[in-house]
């Protein structure tokens, strides 16, 4: 068996593979390599025909229509045939390569330009061939093998017949790996089915927890043996009022202290604003305290606004004011922030200089304890808390800033993790170009359910050892899930190098095969290695 040129990233061992098998250039074994085509006039209605595309294959390596946009039946007659294997010519770096095979539910359906349709001869397992170019992408072999452009890449349909490597084995072999792996993925894919749906329960459990807890529901028996403790309505009410005046207090001496030190240095640069004494908050009416889950005795609703500083946003300063990797002060983005209430700075970490940070993003200034909450999506929900890693921090403007020391930091966030929250938050949010945001003004009049210090508390207590576990459980799922999948890897690996079902010395070699698939072509006319469809 000549050896081809597959590069370093190409996962399977051709000098190992067994005597009956072969190796070639995927076009040798292809009658027909053809791409889709584009169309403008797509729908999401389901008038004319299905256009599949990208998203309509899966990283499982099937055809999914969950969501398929529909163009008129005669703008193109190029369609797909049952057997057929799809491929995926154009995507993200990650996601180009994904291949399925076209069963008859997919017969006479039409396909974009970003996908390339492969009919095999006869002389190859369709099914055979989709696992082994599906394979490929697992393994990231397109991602080496393709071209890169601006966040997209590509293997066109006129070179991937002569530069993706294909091995083949005798036919009877094909059918015999083919249905080895049904089998063998049948069972590995009802566990994985289960692990998902164990996943998911522990996030419908966890969104109840918050939901309880946020309901007063959590602490219902701690009310009663602690009831010396509680506090009124009233008192809880007076409390809030009474530190939103001493905040407000403290940052006019801040603001005292900064005109005297302007003063001091000549007044150089803006003279410091006075901070605007905190609005009257008029109370919820009975028609919205209606539209509102009943809180139990003791228990108030307040504004955002009512139990923080001054709710702001971030800023993000010119590009050339951004730092990779390293610098001084930190600067956040949504990507950062995550839907377990904690910062995530692993991911493309940035920092600002001390210069910006104390100068143009002055009023972006974060520090430990704050409560970050993402304005800009989809998806919105995405809560943390400012770690102490640092002194201080900086935050673009998709990001909102909650400073409270009336409520405990945890509580808040938990409360704008829950879904109730996030739903709500969502109804509110405008929607601009598929891009979804919130004002300043709908996060300050956010309403959170209030209960004295002591019962915030006893909520943490329960909902940390609950959460704790549940995080710990969905961890461990997680971890099978990921073994499942290198599994599933372990066996296509094996598969296609000739380990996974034993060899018939009855059956005919490939190379045989592949020769009468050349003589085929030769006997019709056609030399070329591949036939590719002309459009027509």
């Amino acid at each position: 068996m000549s050896m081809l040129d597959t590069g370093l990233h190409y996962p399977i061992n051709l000098a190992r593979l067994p005597a009956s098998w072969t190796a070639d250039f995927v076009g040798e074994f292809c009658d027909v390599i053809q791409s889709g085509f584009a169309c403008g006039e797509h729908s999401d209605s389901d008038i004319g025909i299905s256009h599949l595309r990208p998203m309509n294959i899966n990283r499982e390596g099937s055809l999914d229509f969950g969501v398929v946009k529909f163009v008129p039946v005669q703008y193109d007659d190029r369609r797909l045939q049952a057997g057929d294997v799809l491929f995926n010519n154009t995507n993200s770096p990650e996601l180009i390569g994904k291949t399925a095979h076209v069963p008859a539910s997919g017969a006479g359906l039409a396909f974009s330009n970003h996908m390339t349709r492969l009919h095999f001869n006869a002389a190859v397992d369709p099914k055979f061939a989709a696992y082994q170019l599906h394979f490929l992408w697992h393994a990231k072999y397109y991602l080496h093998a393709c071209v890169k452009h601006v966040n997209q890449a590509s293997i066109s349909s006129r070179d991937f017949g002569n530069s993706i490597p294909f091995v083949a084995s005798p036919l009877n072999e094909q059918r015999r790996i083919v249905a080895k792996l049904e089998e063998l993925f049948s069972e590995l894919d009802t566990g994985v089915a289960s692990l998902k749906t164990a996943r998911e329960q522990l996030k419908v459990y966890r969104q109840a927890l918050l939901k309880h807890a946020f309901e007063g529901k959590l602490t219902a028996a701690w009310r009663e043996e602690n009831a010396d403790k509680l506090e009124t309505a009233e008192q809880l009410l007076d409390r809030v009022r009474a530190e939103r005046e001493e905040r407000y207090q403290r940052q006019l001496a801040e603001w005292e202290e900064a005109v005297l030190a302007w003063e001091w240095n000549g007044g150089e640069g803006r003279r410091p604003s006075k901070p605007g004494k905190p609005k009257e908050v008029a109370p919820l009416t009975a028609e919205e305290l209606a539209e509102l889950p009943e809180l139990p005795e003791g228990w108030i609703y307040v504004r955002a606004e009512e139990i923080s500083d001054f709710i702001t946003k971030g800023t993000t300063p010119a590009k050339d004011l951004l730092l990779s990797d390293a610098g001084e002060v930190p600067f956040l983005k949504v990507y950062n922030l995550t839907n377990a209430g904690r910062v995530n700075f692993s991911i493309a970490p940035t920092f600002v200089g001390k210069e910006t940070h104390f100068g143009l993003l002055q009023r972006s200034r974060v520090f430990p304890g704050d409560v970050l909450m993402n304005i800009v999506g989809p998806p919105l929900g995405k809560v943390a808390i400012v770690p102490a890693d640092h002194p201080e921090w900086n935050i673009n403007q998709a990001i909102v800033r909650f400073r409270t020391s009336v409520m405990t930091n945890r509580y808040l966030c938990l409360f704008l993790l829950s879904d109730p929250t996030v739903n709500s938050l969502e109804k509110r949010s405008k929607t601009t170009a598929g891009q979804v945001n919130l004002t300043l003004e709908t996060c300050r009049e956010t309403l959170i359910p209030f209960c004295s210090g002591a019962e915030q508390d006893a909520i943490l207590a329960i909902l940390e050892e609950k959460l704790s576990t549940s995080e710990r459980m969905d961890q461990e799922l997680k971890t099978s899930l990921q073994r499942a999948e290198t599994l599933r890897q372990s066996i296509l690996r094996r598969a296609f190098s000739g380990q996974l079902v034993t060899q018939d010395p009855r059956d005919e070699p490939a190379s045989a095969l592949l020769e009468r698939i050349r003589t085929e072509r030769a006997t019709a006319g056609n030399g070329k290695s591949t036939r590719r469809a002309r459009r027509r």
